[in-house]
């Protein structure tokens, strides 16, 4: 056999194998409607998601269709998976059809995600920016990477002290942001990621249940209850962020300062009370400024009382 015919054979072999690599995913590549146009989820949703993957696509009660990437993320109630038109950006979807608990469909958490944006976005808090949530079907987010989540910063002793550094200063800042706000609705040491580059803590997730501060003397804004110190249980059992690494000492005053439970716990105590200071210091400002701006009120008001009597008097 010649050379020139054995090359040939070789690039014809070349060719039907290139053609195979990227034609098979698409071969093998699946079309599903997760929900019909009345909102509800196919008969099949929980085969569907146990088996969807790359290259899929799923088309939604809108008529919307999406062409999945790689799963990213399982959650207790949602998976999460990129864009494959857009790997910048990631899509929500319910895990299961059905119920997740007694009250709670898996639906419903796309729902209360949803409808817990607006108070976050009054509040000018850090978290992953929404694009697009449609009737407890999907919600499409930003790509965010969960690398360093609030459990990893506190747990892993690789992270270098450079990094933890600028993590805790970065969290006294997000503790600023969020001073207005006494819970976030499912708020755990999972839902915080650092963005690196930014330098700035993210909210990852959430739900609706959020309570915002309502407060009007001093006493209160110092023992008022923050994000990372949050009522839980019965009996006014607590629980906070740094429970695990640290005892809580309440002044007379209501004032909460950690103290480390071991000496290697010293840096995640002092991090606890920055953040602490930071909330109880930017509450007390905002009760400062609304006091202030109280008194021109009273004083317009005032004013105007008075020209009325002496317009009424002169009309005598």
């Amino acid at each position: 056999m010649s050379r020139r015919v054995i090359f040939r054979n070789l690039r014809s072999g070349l060719s039907l194998w290139l053609a195979g690599a990227f034609l098979l995913p698409c071969a093998w590549a699946a079309s599903y409607t997760l929900f019909d146009q009345q909102g509800r989820q196919s008969s099949t949703y929980n085969e569907i998601m146990s088996s969807v993957g790359v290259g899929d696509t799923v088309t939604f009660g809108n008529g919307k269709t999406i062409r999945l990437g790689k799963l990213l993320g399982t959650g207790n109630t949602t998976l999460i998976f990129e864009l494959a038109e857009n790997k910048g950006q990631a899509i929500r979807l319910p895990k299961k059809s059905g119920y997740f608990s007694d009250d709670y469909r898996y639906v419903d958490f796309i729902r209360s995600f949803e409808k817990g944006l607006p108070i976050l976005e009054k509040h000018h808090i850090p978290a992953v920016q929404v694009h697009e949530i449609y009737r407890g079907e999907y919600a499409i987010v930003d790509r965010v990477q969960p690398d360093l989540t609030f459990r990893r910063f506190l747990h892993d002793p690789k992270i270098s002290n450079r990094l933890r550094l600028d993590m805790v200063d970065a969290l006294v800042t997000f503790a600023r942001e969020t001073a207005m706000l006494e819970h976030i609705g499912d708020f755990h040491q999972d839902q915080l990621v650092y963005d690196g580059p930014r330098k700035k803590w993210i909210l990852l997730d959430w739900t609706h249940s959020h309570k915002e501060v309502i407060f009007d003397e001093e006493r209160y804004v110092r023992a008022s209850p923050n994000i990372f110190l949050d009522k839980a249980g019965a009996g006014g059992a607590r629980y906070d962020f740094f429970s695990s690494y640290t005892e809580r000492i309440v002044g007379t005053d209501g004032q909460i300062t950690w103290m480390a439970k071991k000496p290697a716990y010293q840096w995640i105590a002092r991090a606890a009370n920055r953040v602490n200071r930071a909330v109880t210091d930017e509450r007390l400002k905002i009760l400062k400024t609304r006091a202030g701006s109280a008194i021109p009120v009273v004083r317009r008001t005032q004013s105007c009382m008075s020209s009325f009597i002496r317009s009424f008097l002169s009309q005598r």
